[in-house]
């Protein structure tokens, strides 16, 4: 599974086993406005039953999600350029 997510703003880019490693566990999203709708996608969150989704990500920051377990992601947002 591959996809590209593109807000209107073209600030963000993610993929399932982007790059051709065969890795569907992982997605790279560099932040925008679609963060959050791209983090609760990845997780399989029904979104058109949630009141609403908001992850707390630093603005113009790049995270890597991880899928680990079968209902469990982890985010990851401590990279350097995050810290402030």
């Amino acid at each position: 599974m591959s996809s590209n997510v593109d807000d209107s703003g073209g600030n963000i880019r993610g993929g399932c086993g982007g790059g051709g490693d065969g890795n569907e566990n992982n997605i790279v999203a560099a932040l925008g406005f679609s963060a959050s709708l791209i983090t609760a996608a990845f997780q399989k969150i029904d979104t058109e039953s949630t009141v609403s989704i908001d992850c707390k990500l630093g603005a113009g920051s790049i995270s890597v999600l991880e899928r680990v377990a079968i209902f469990t992601t982890t985010l990851l947002n401590d990279q350097p350029q995050n810290r402030r």
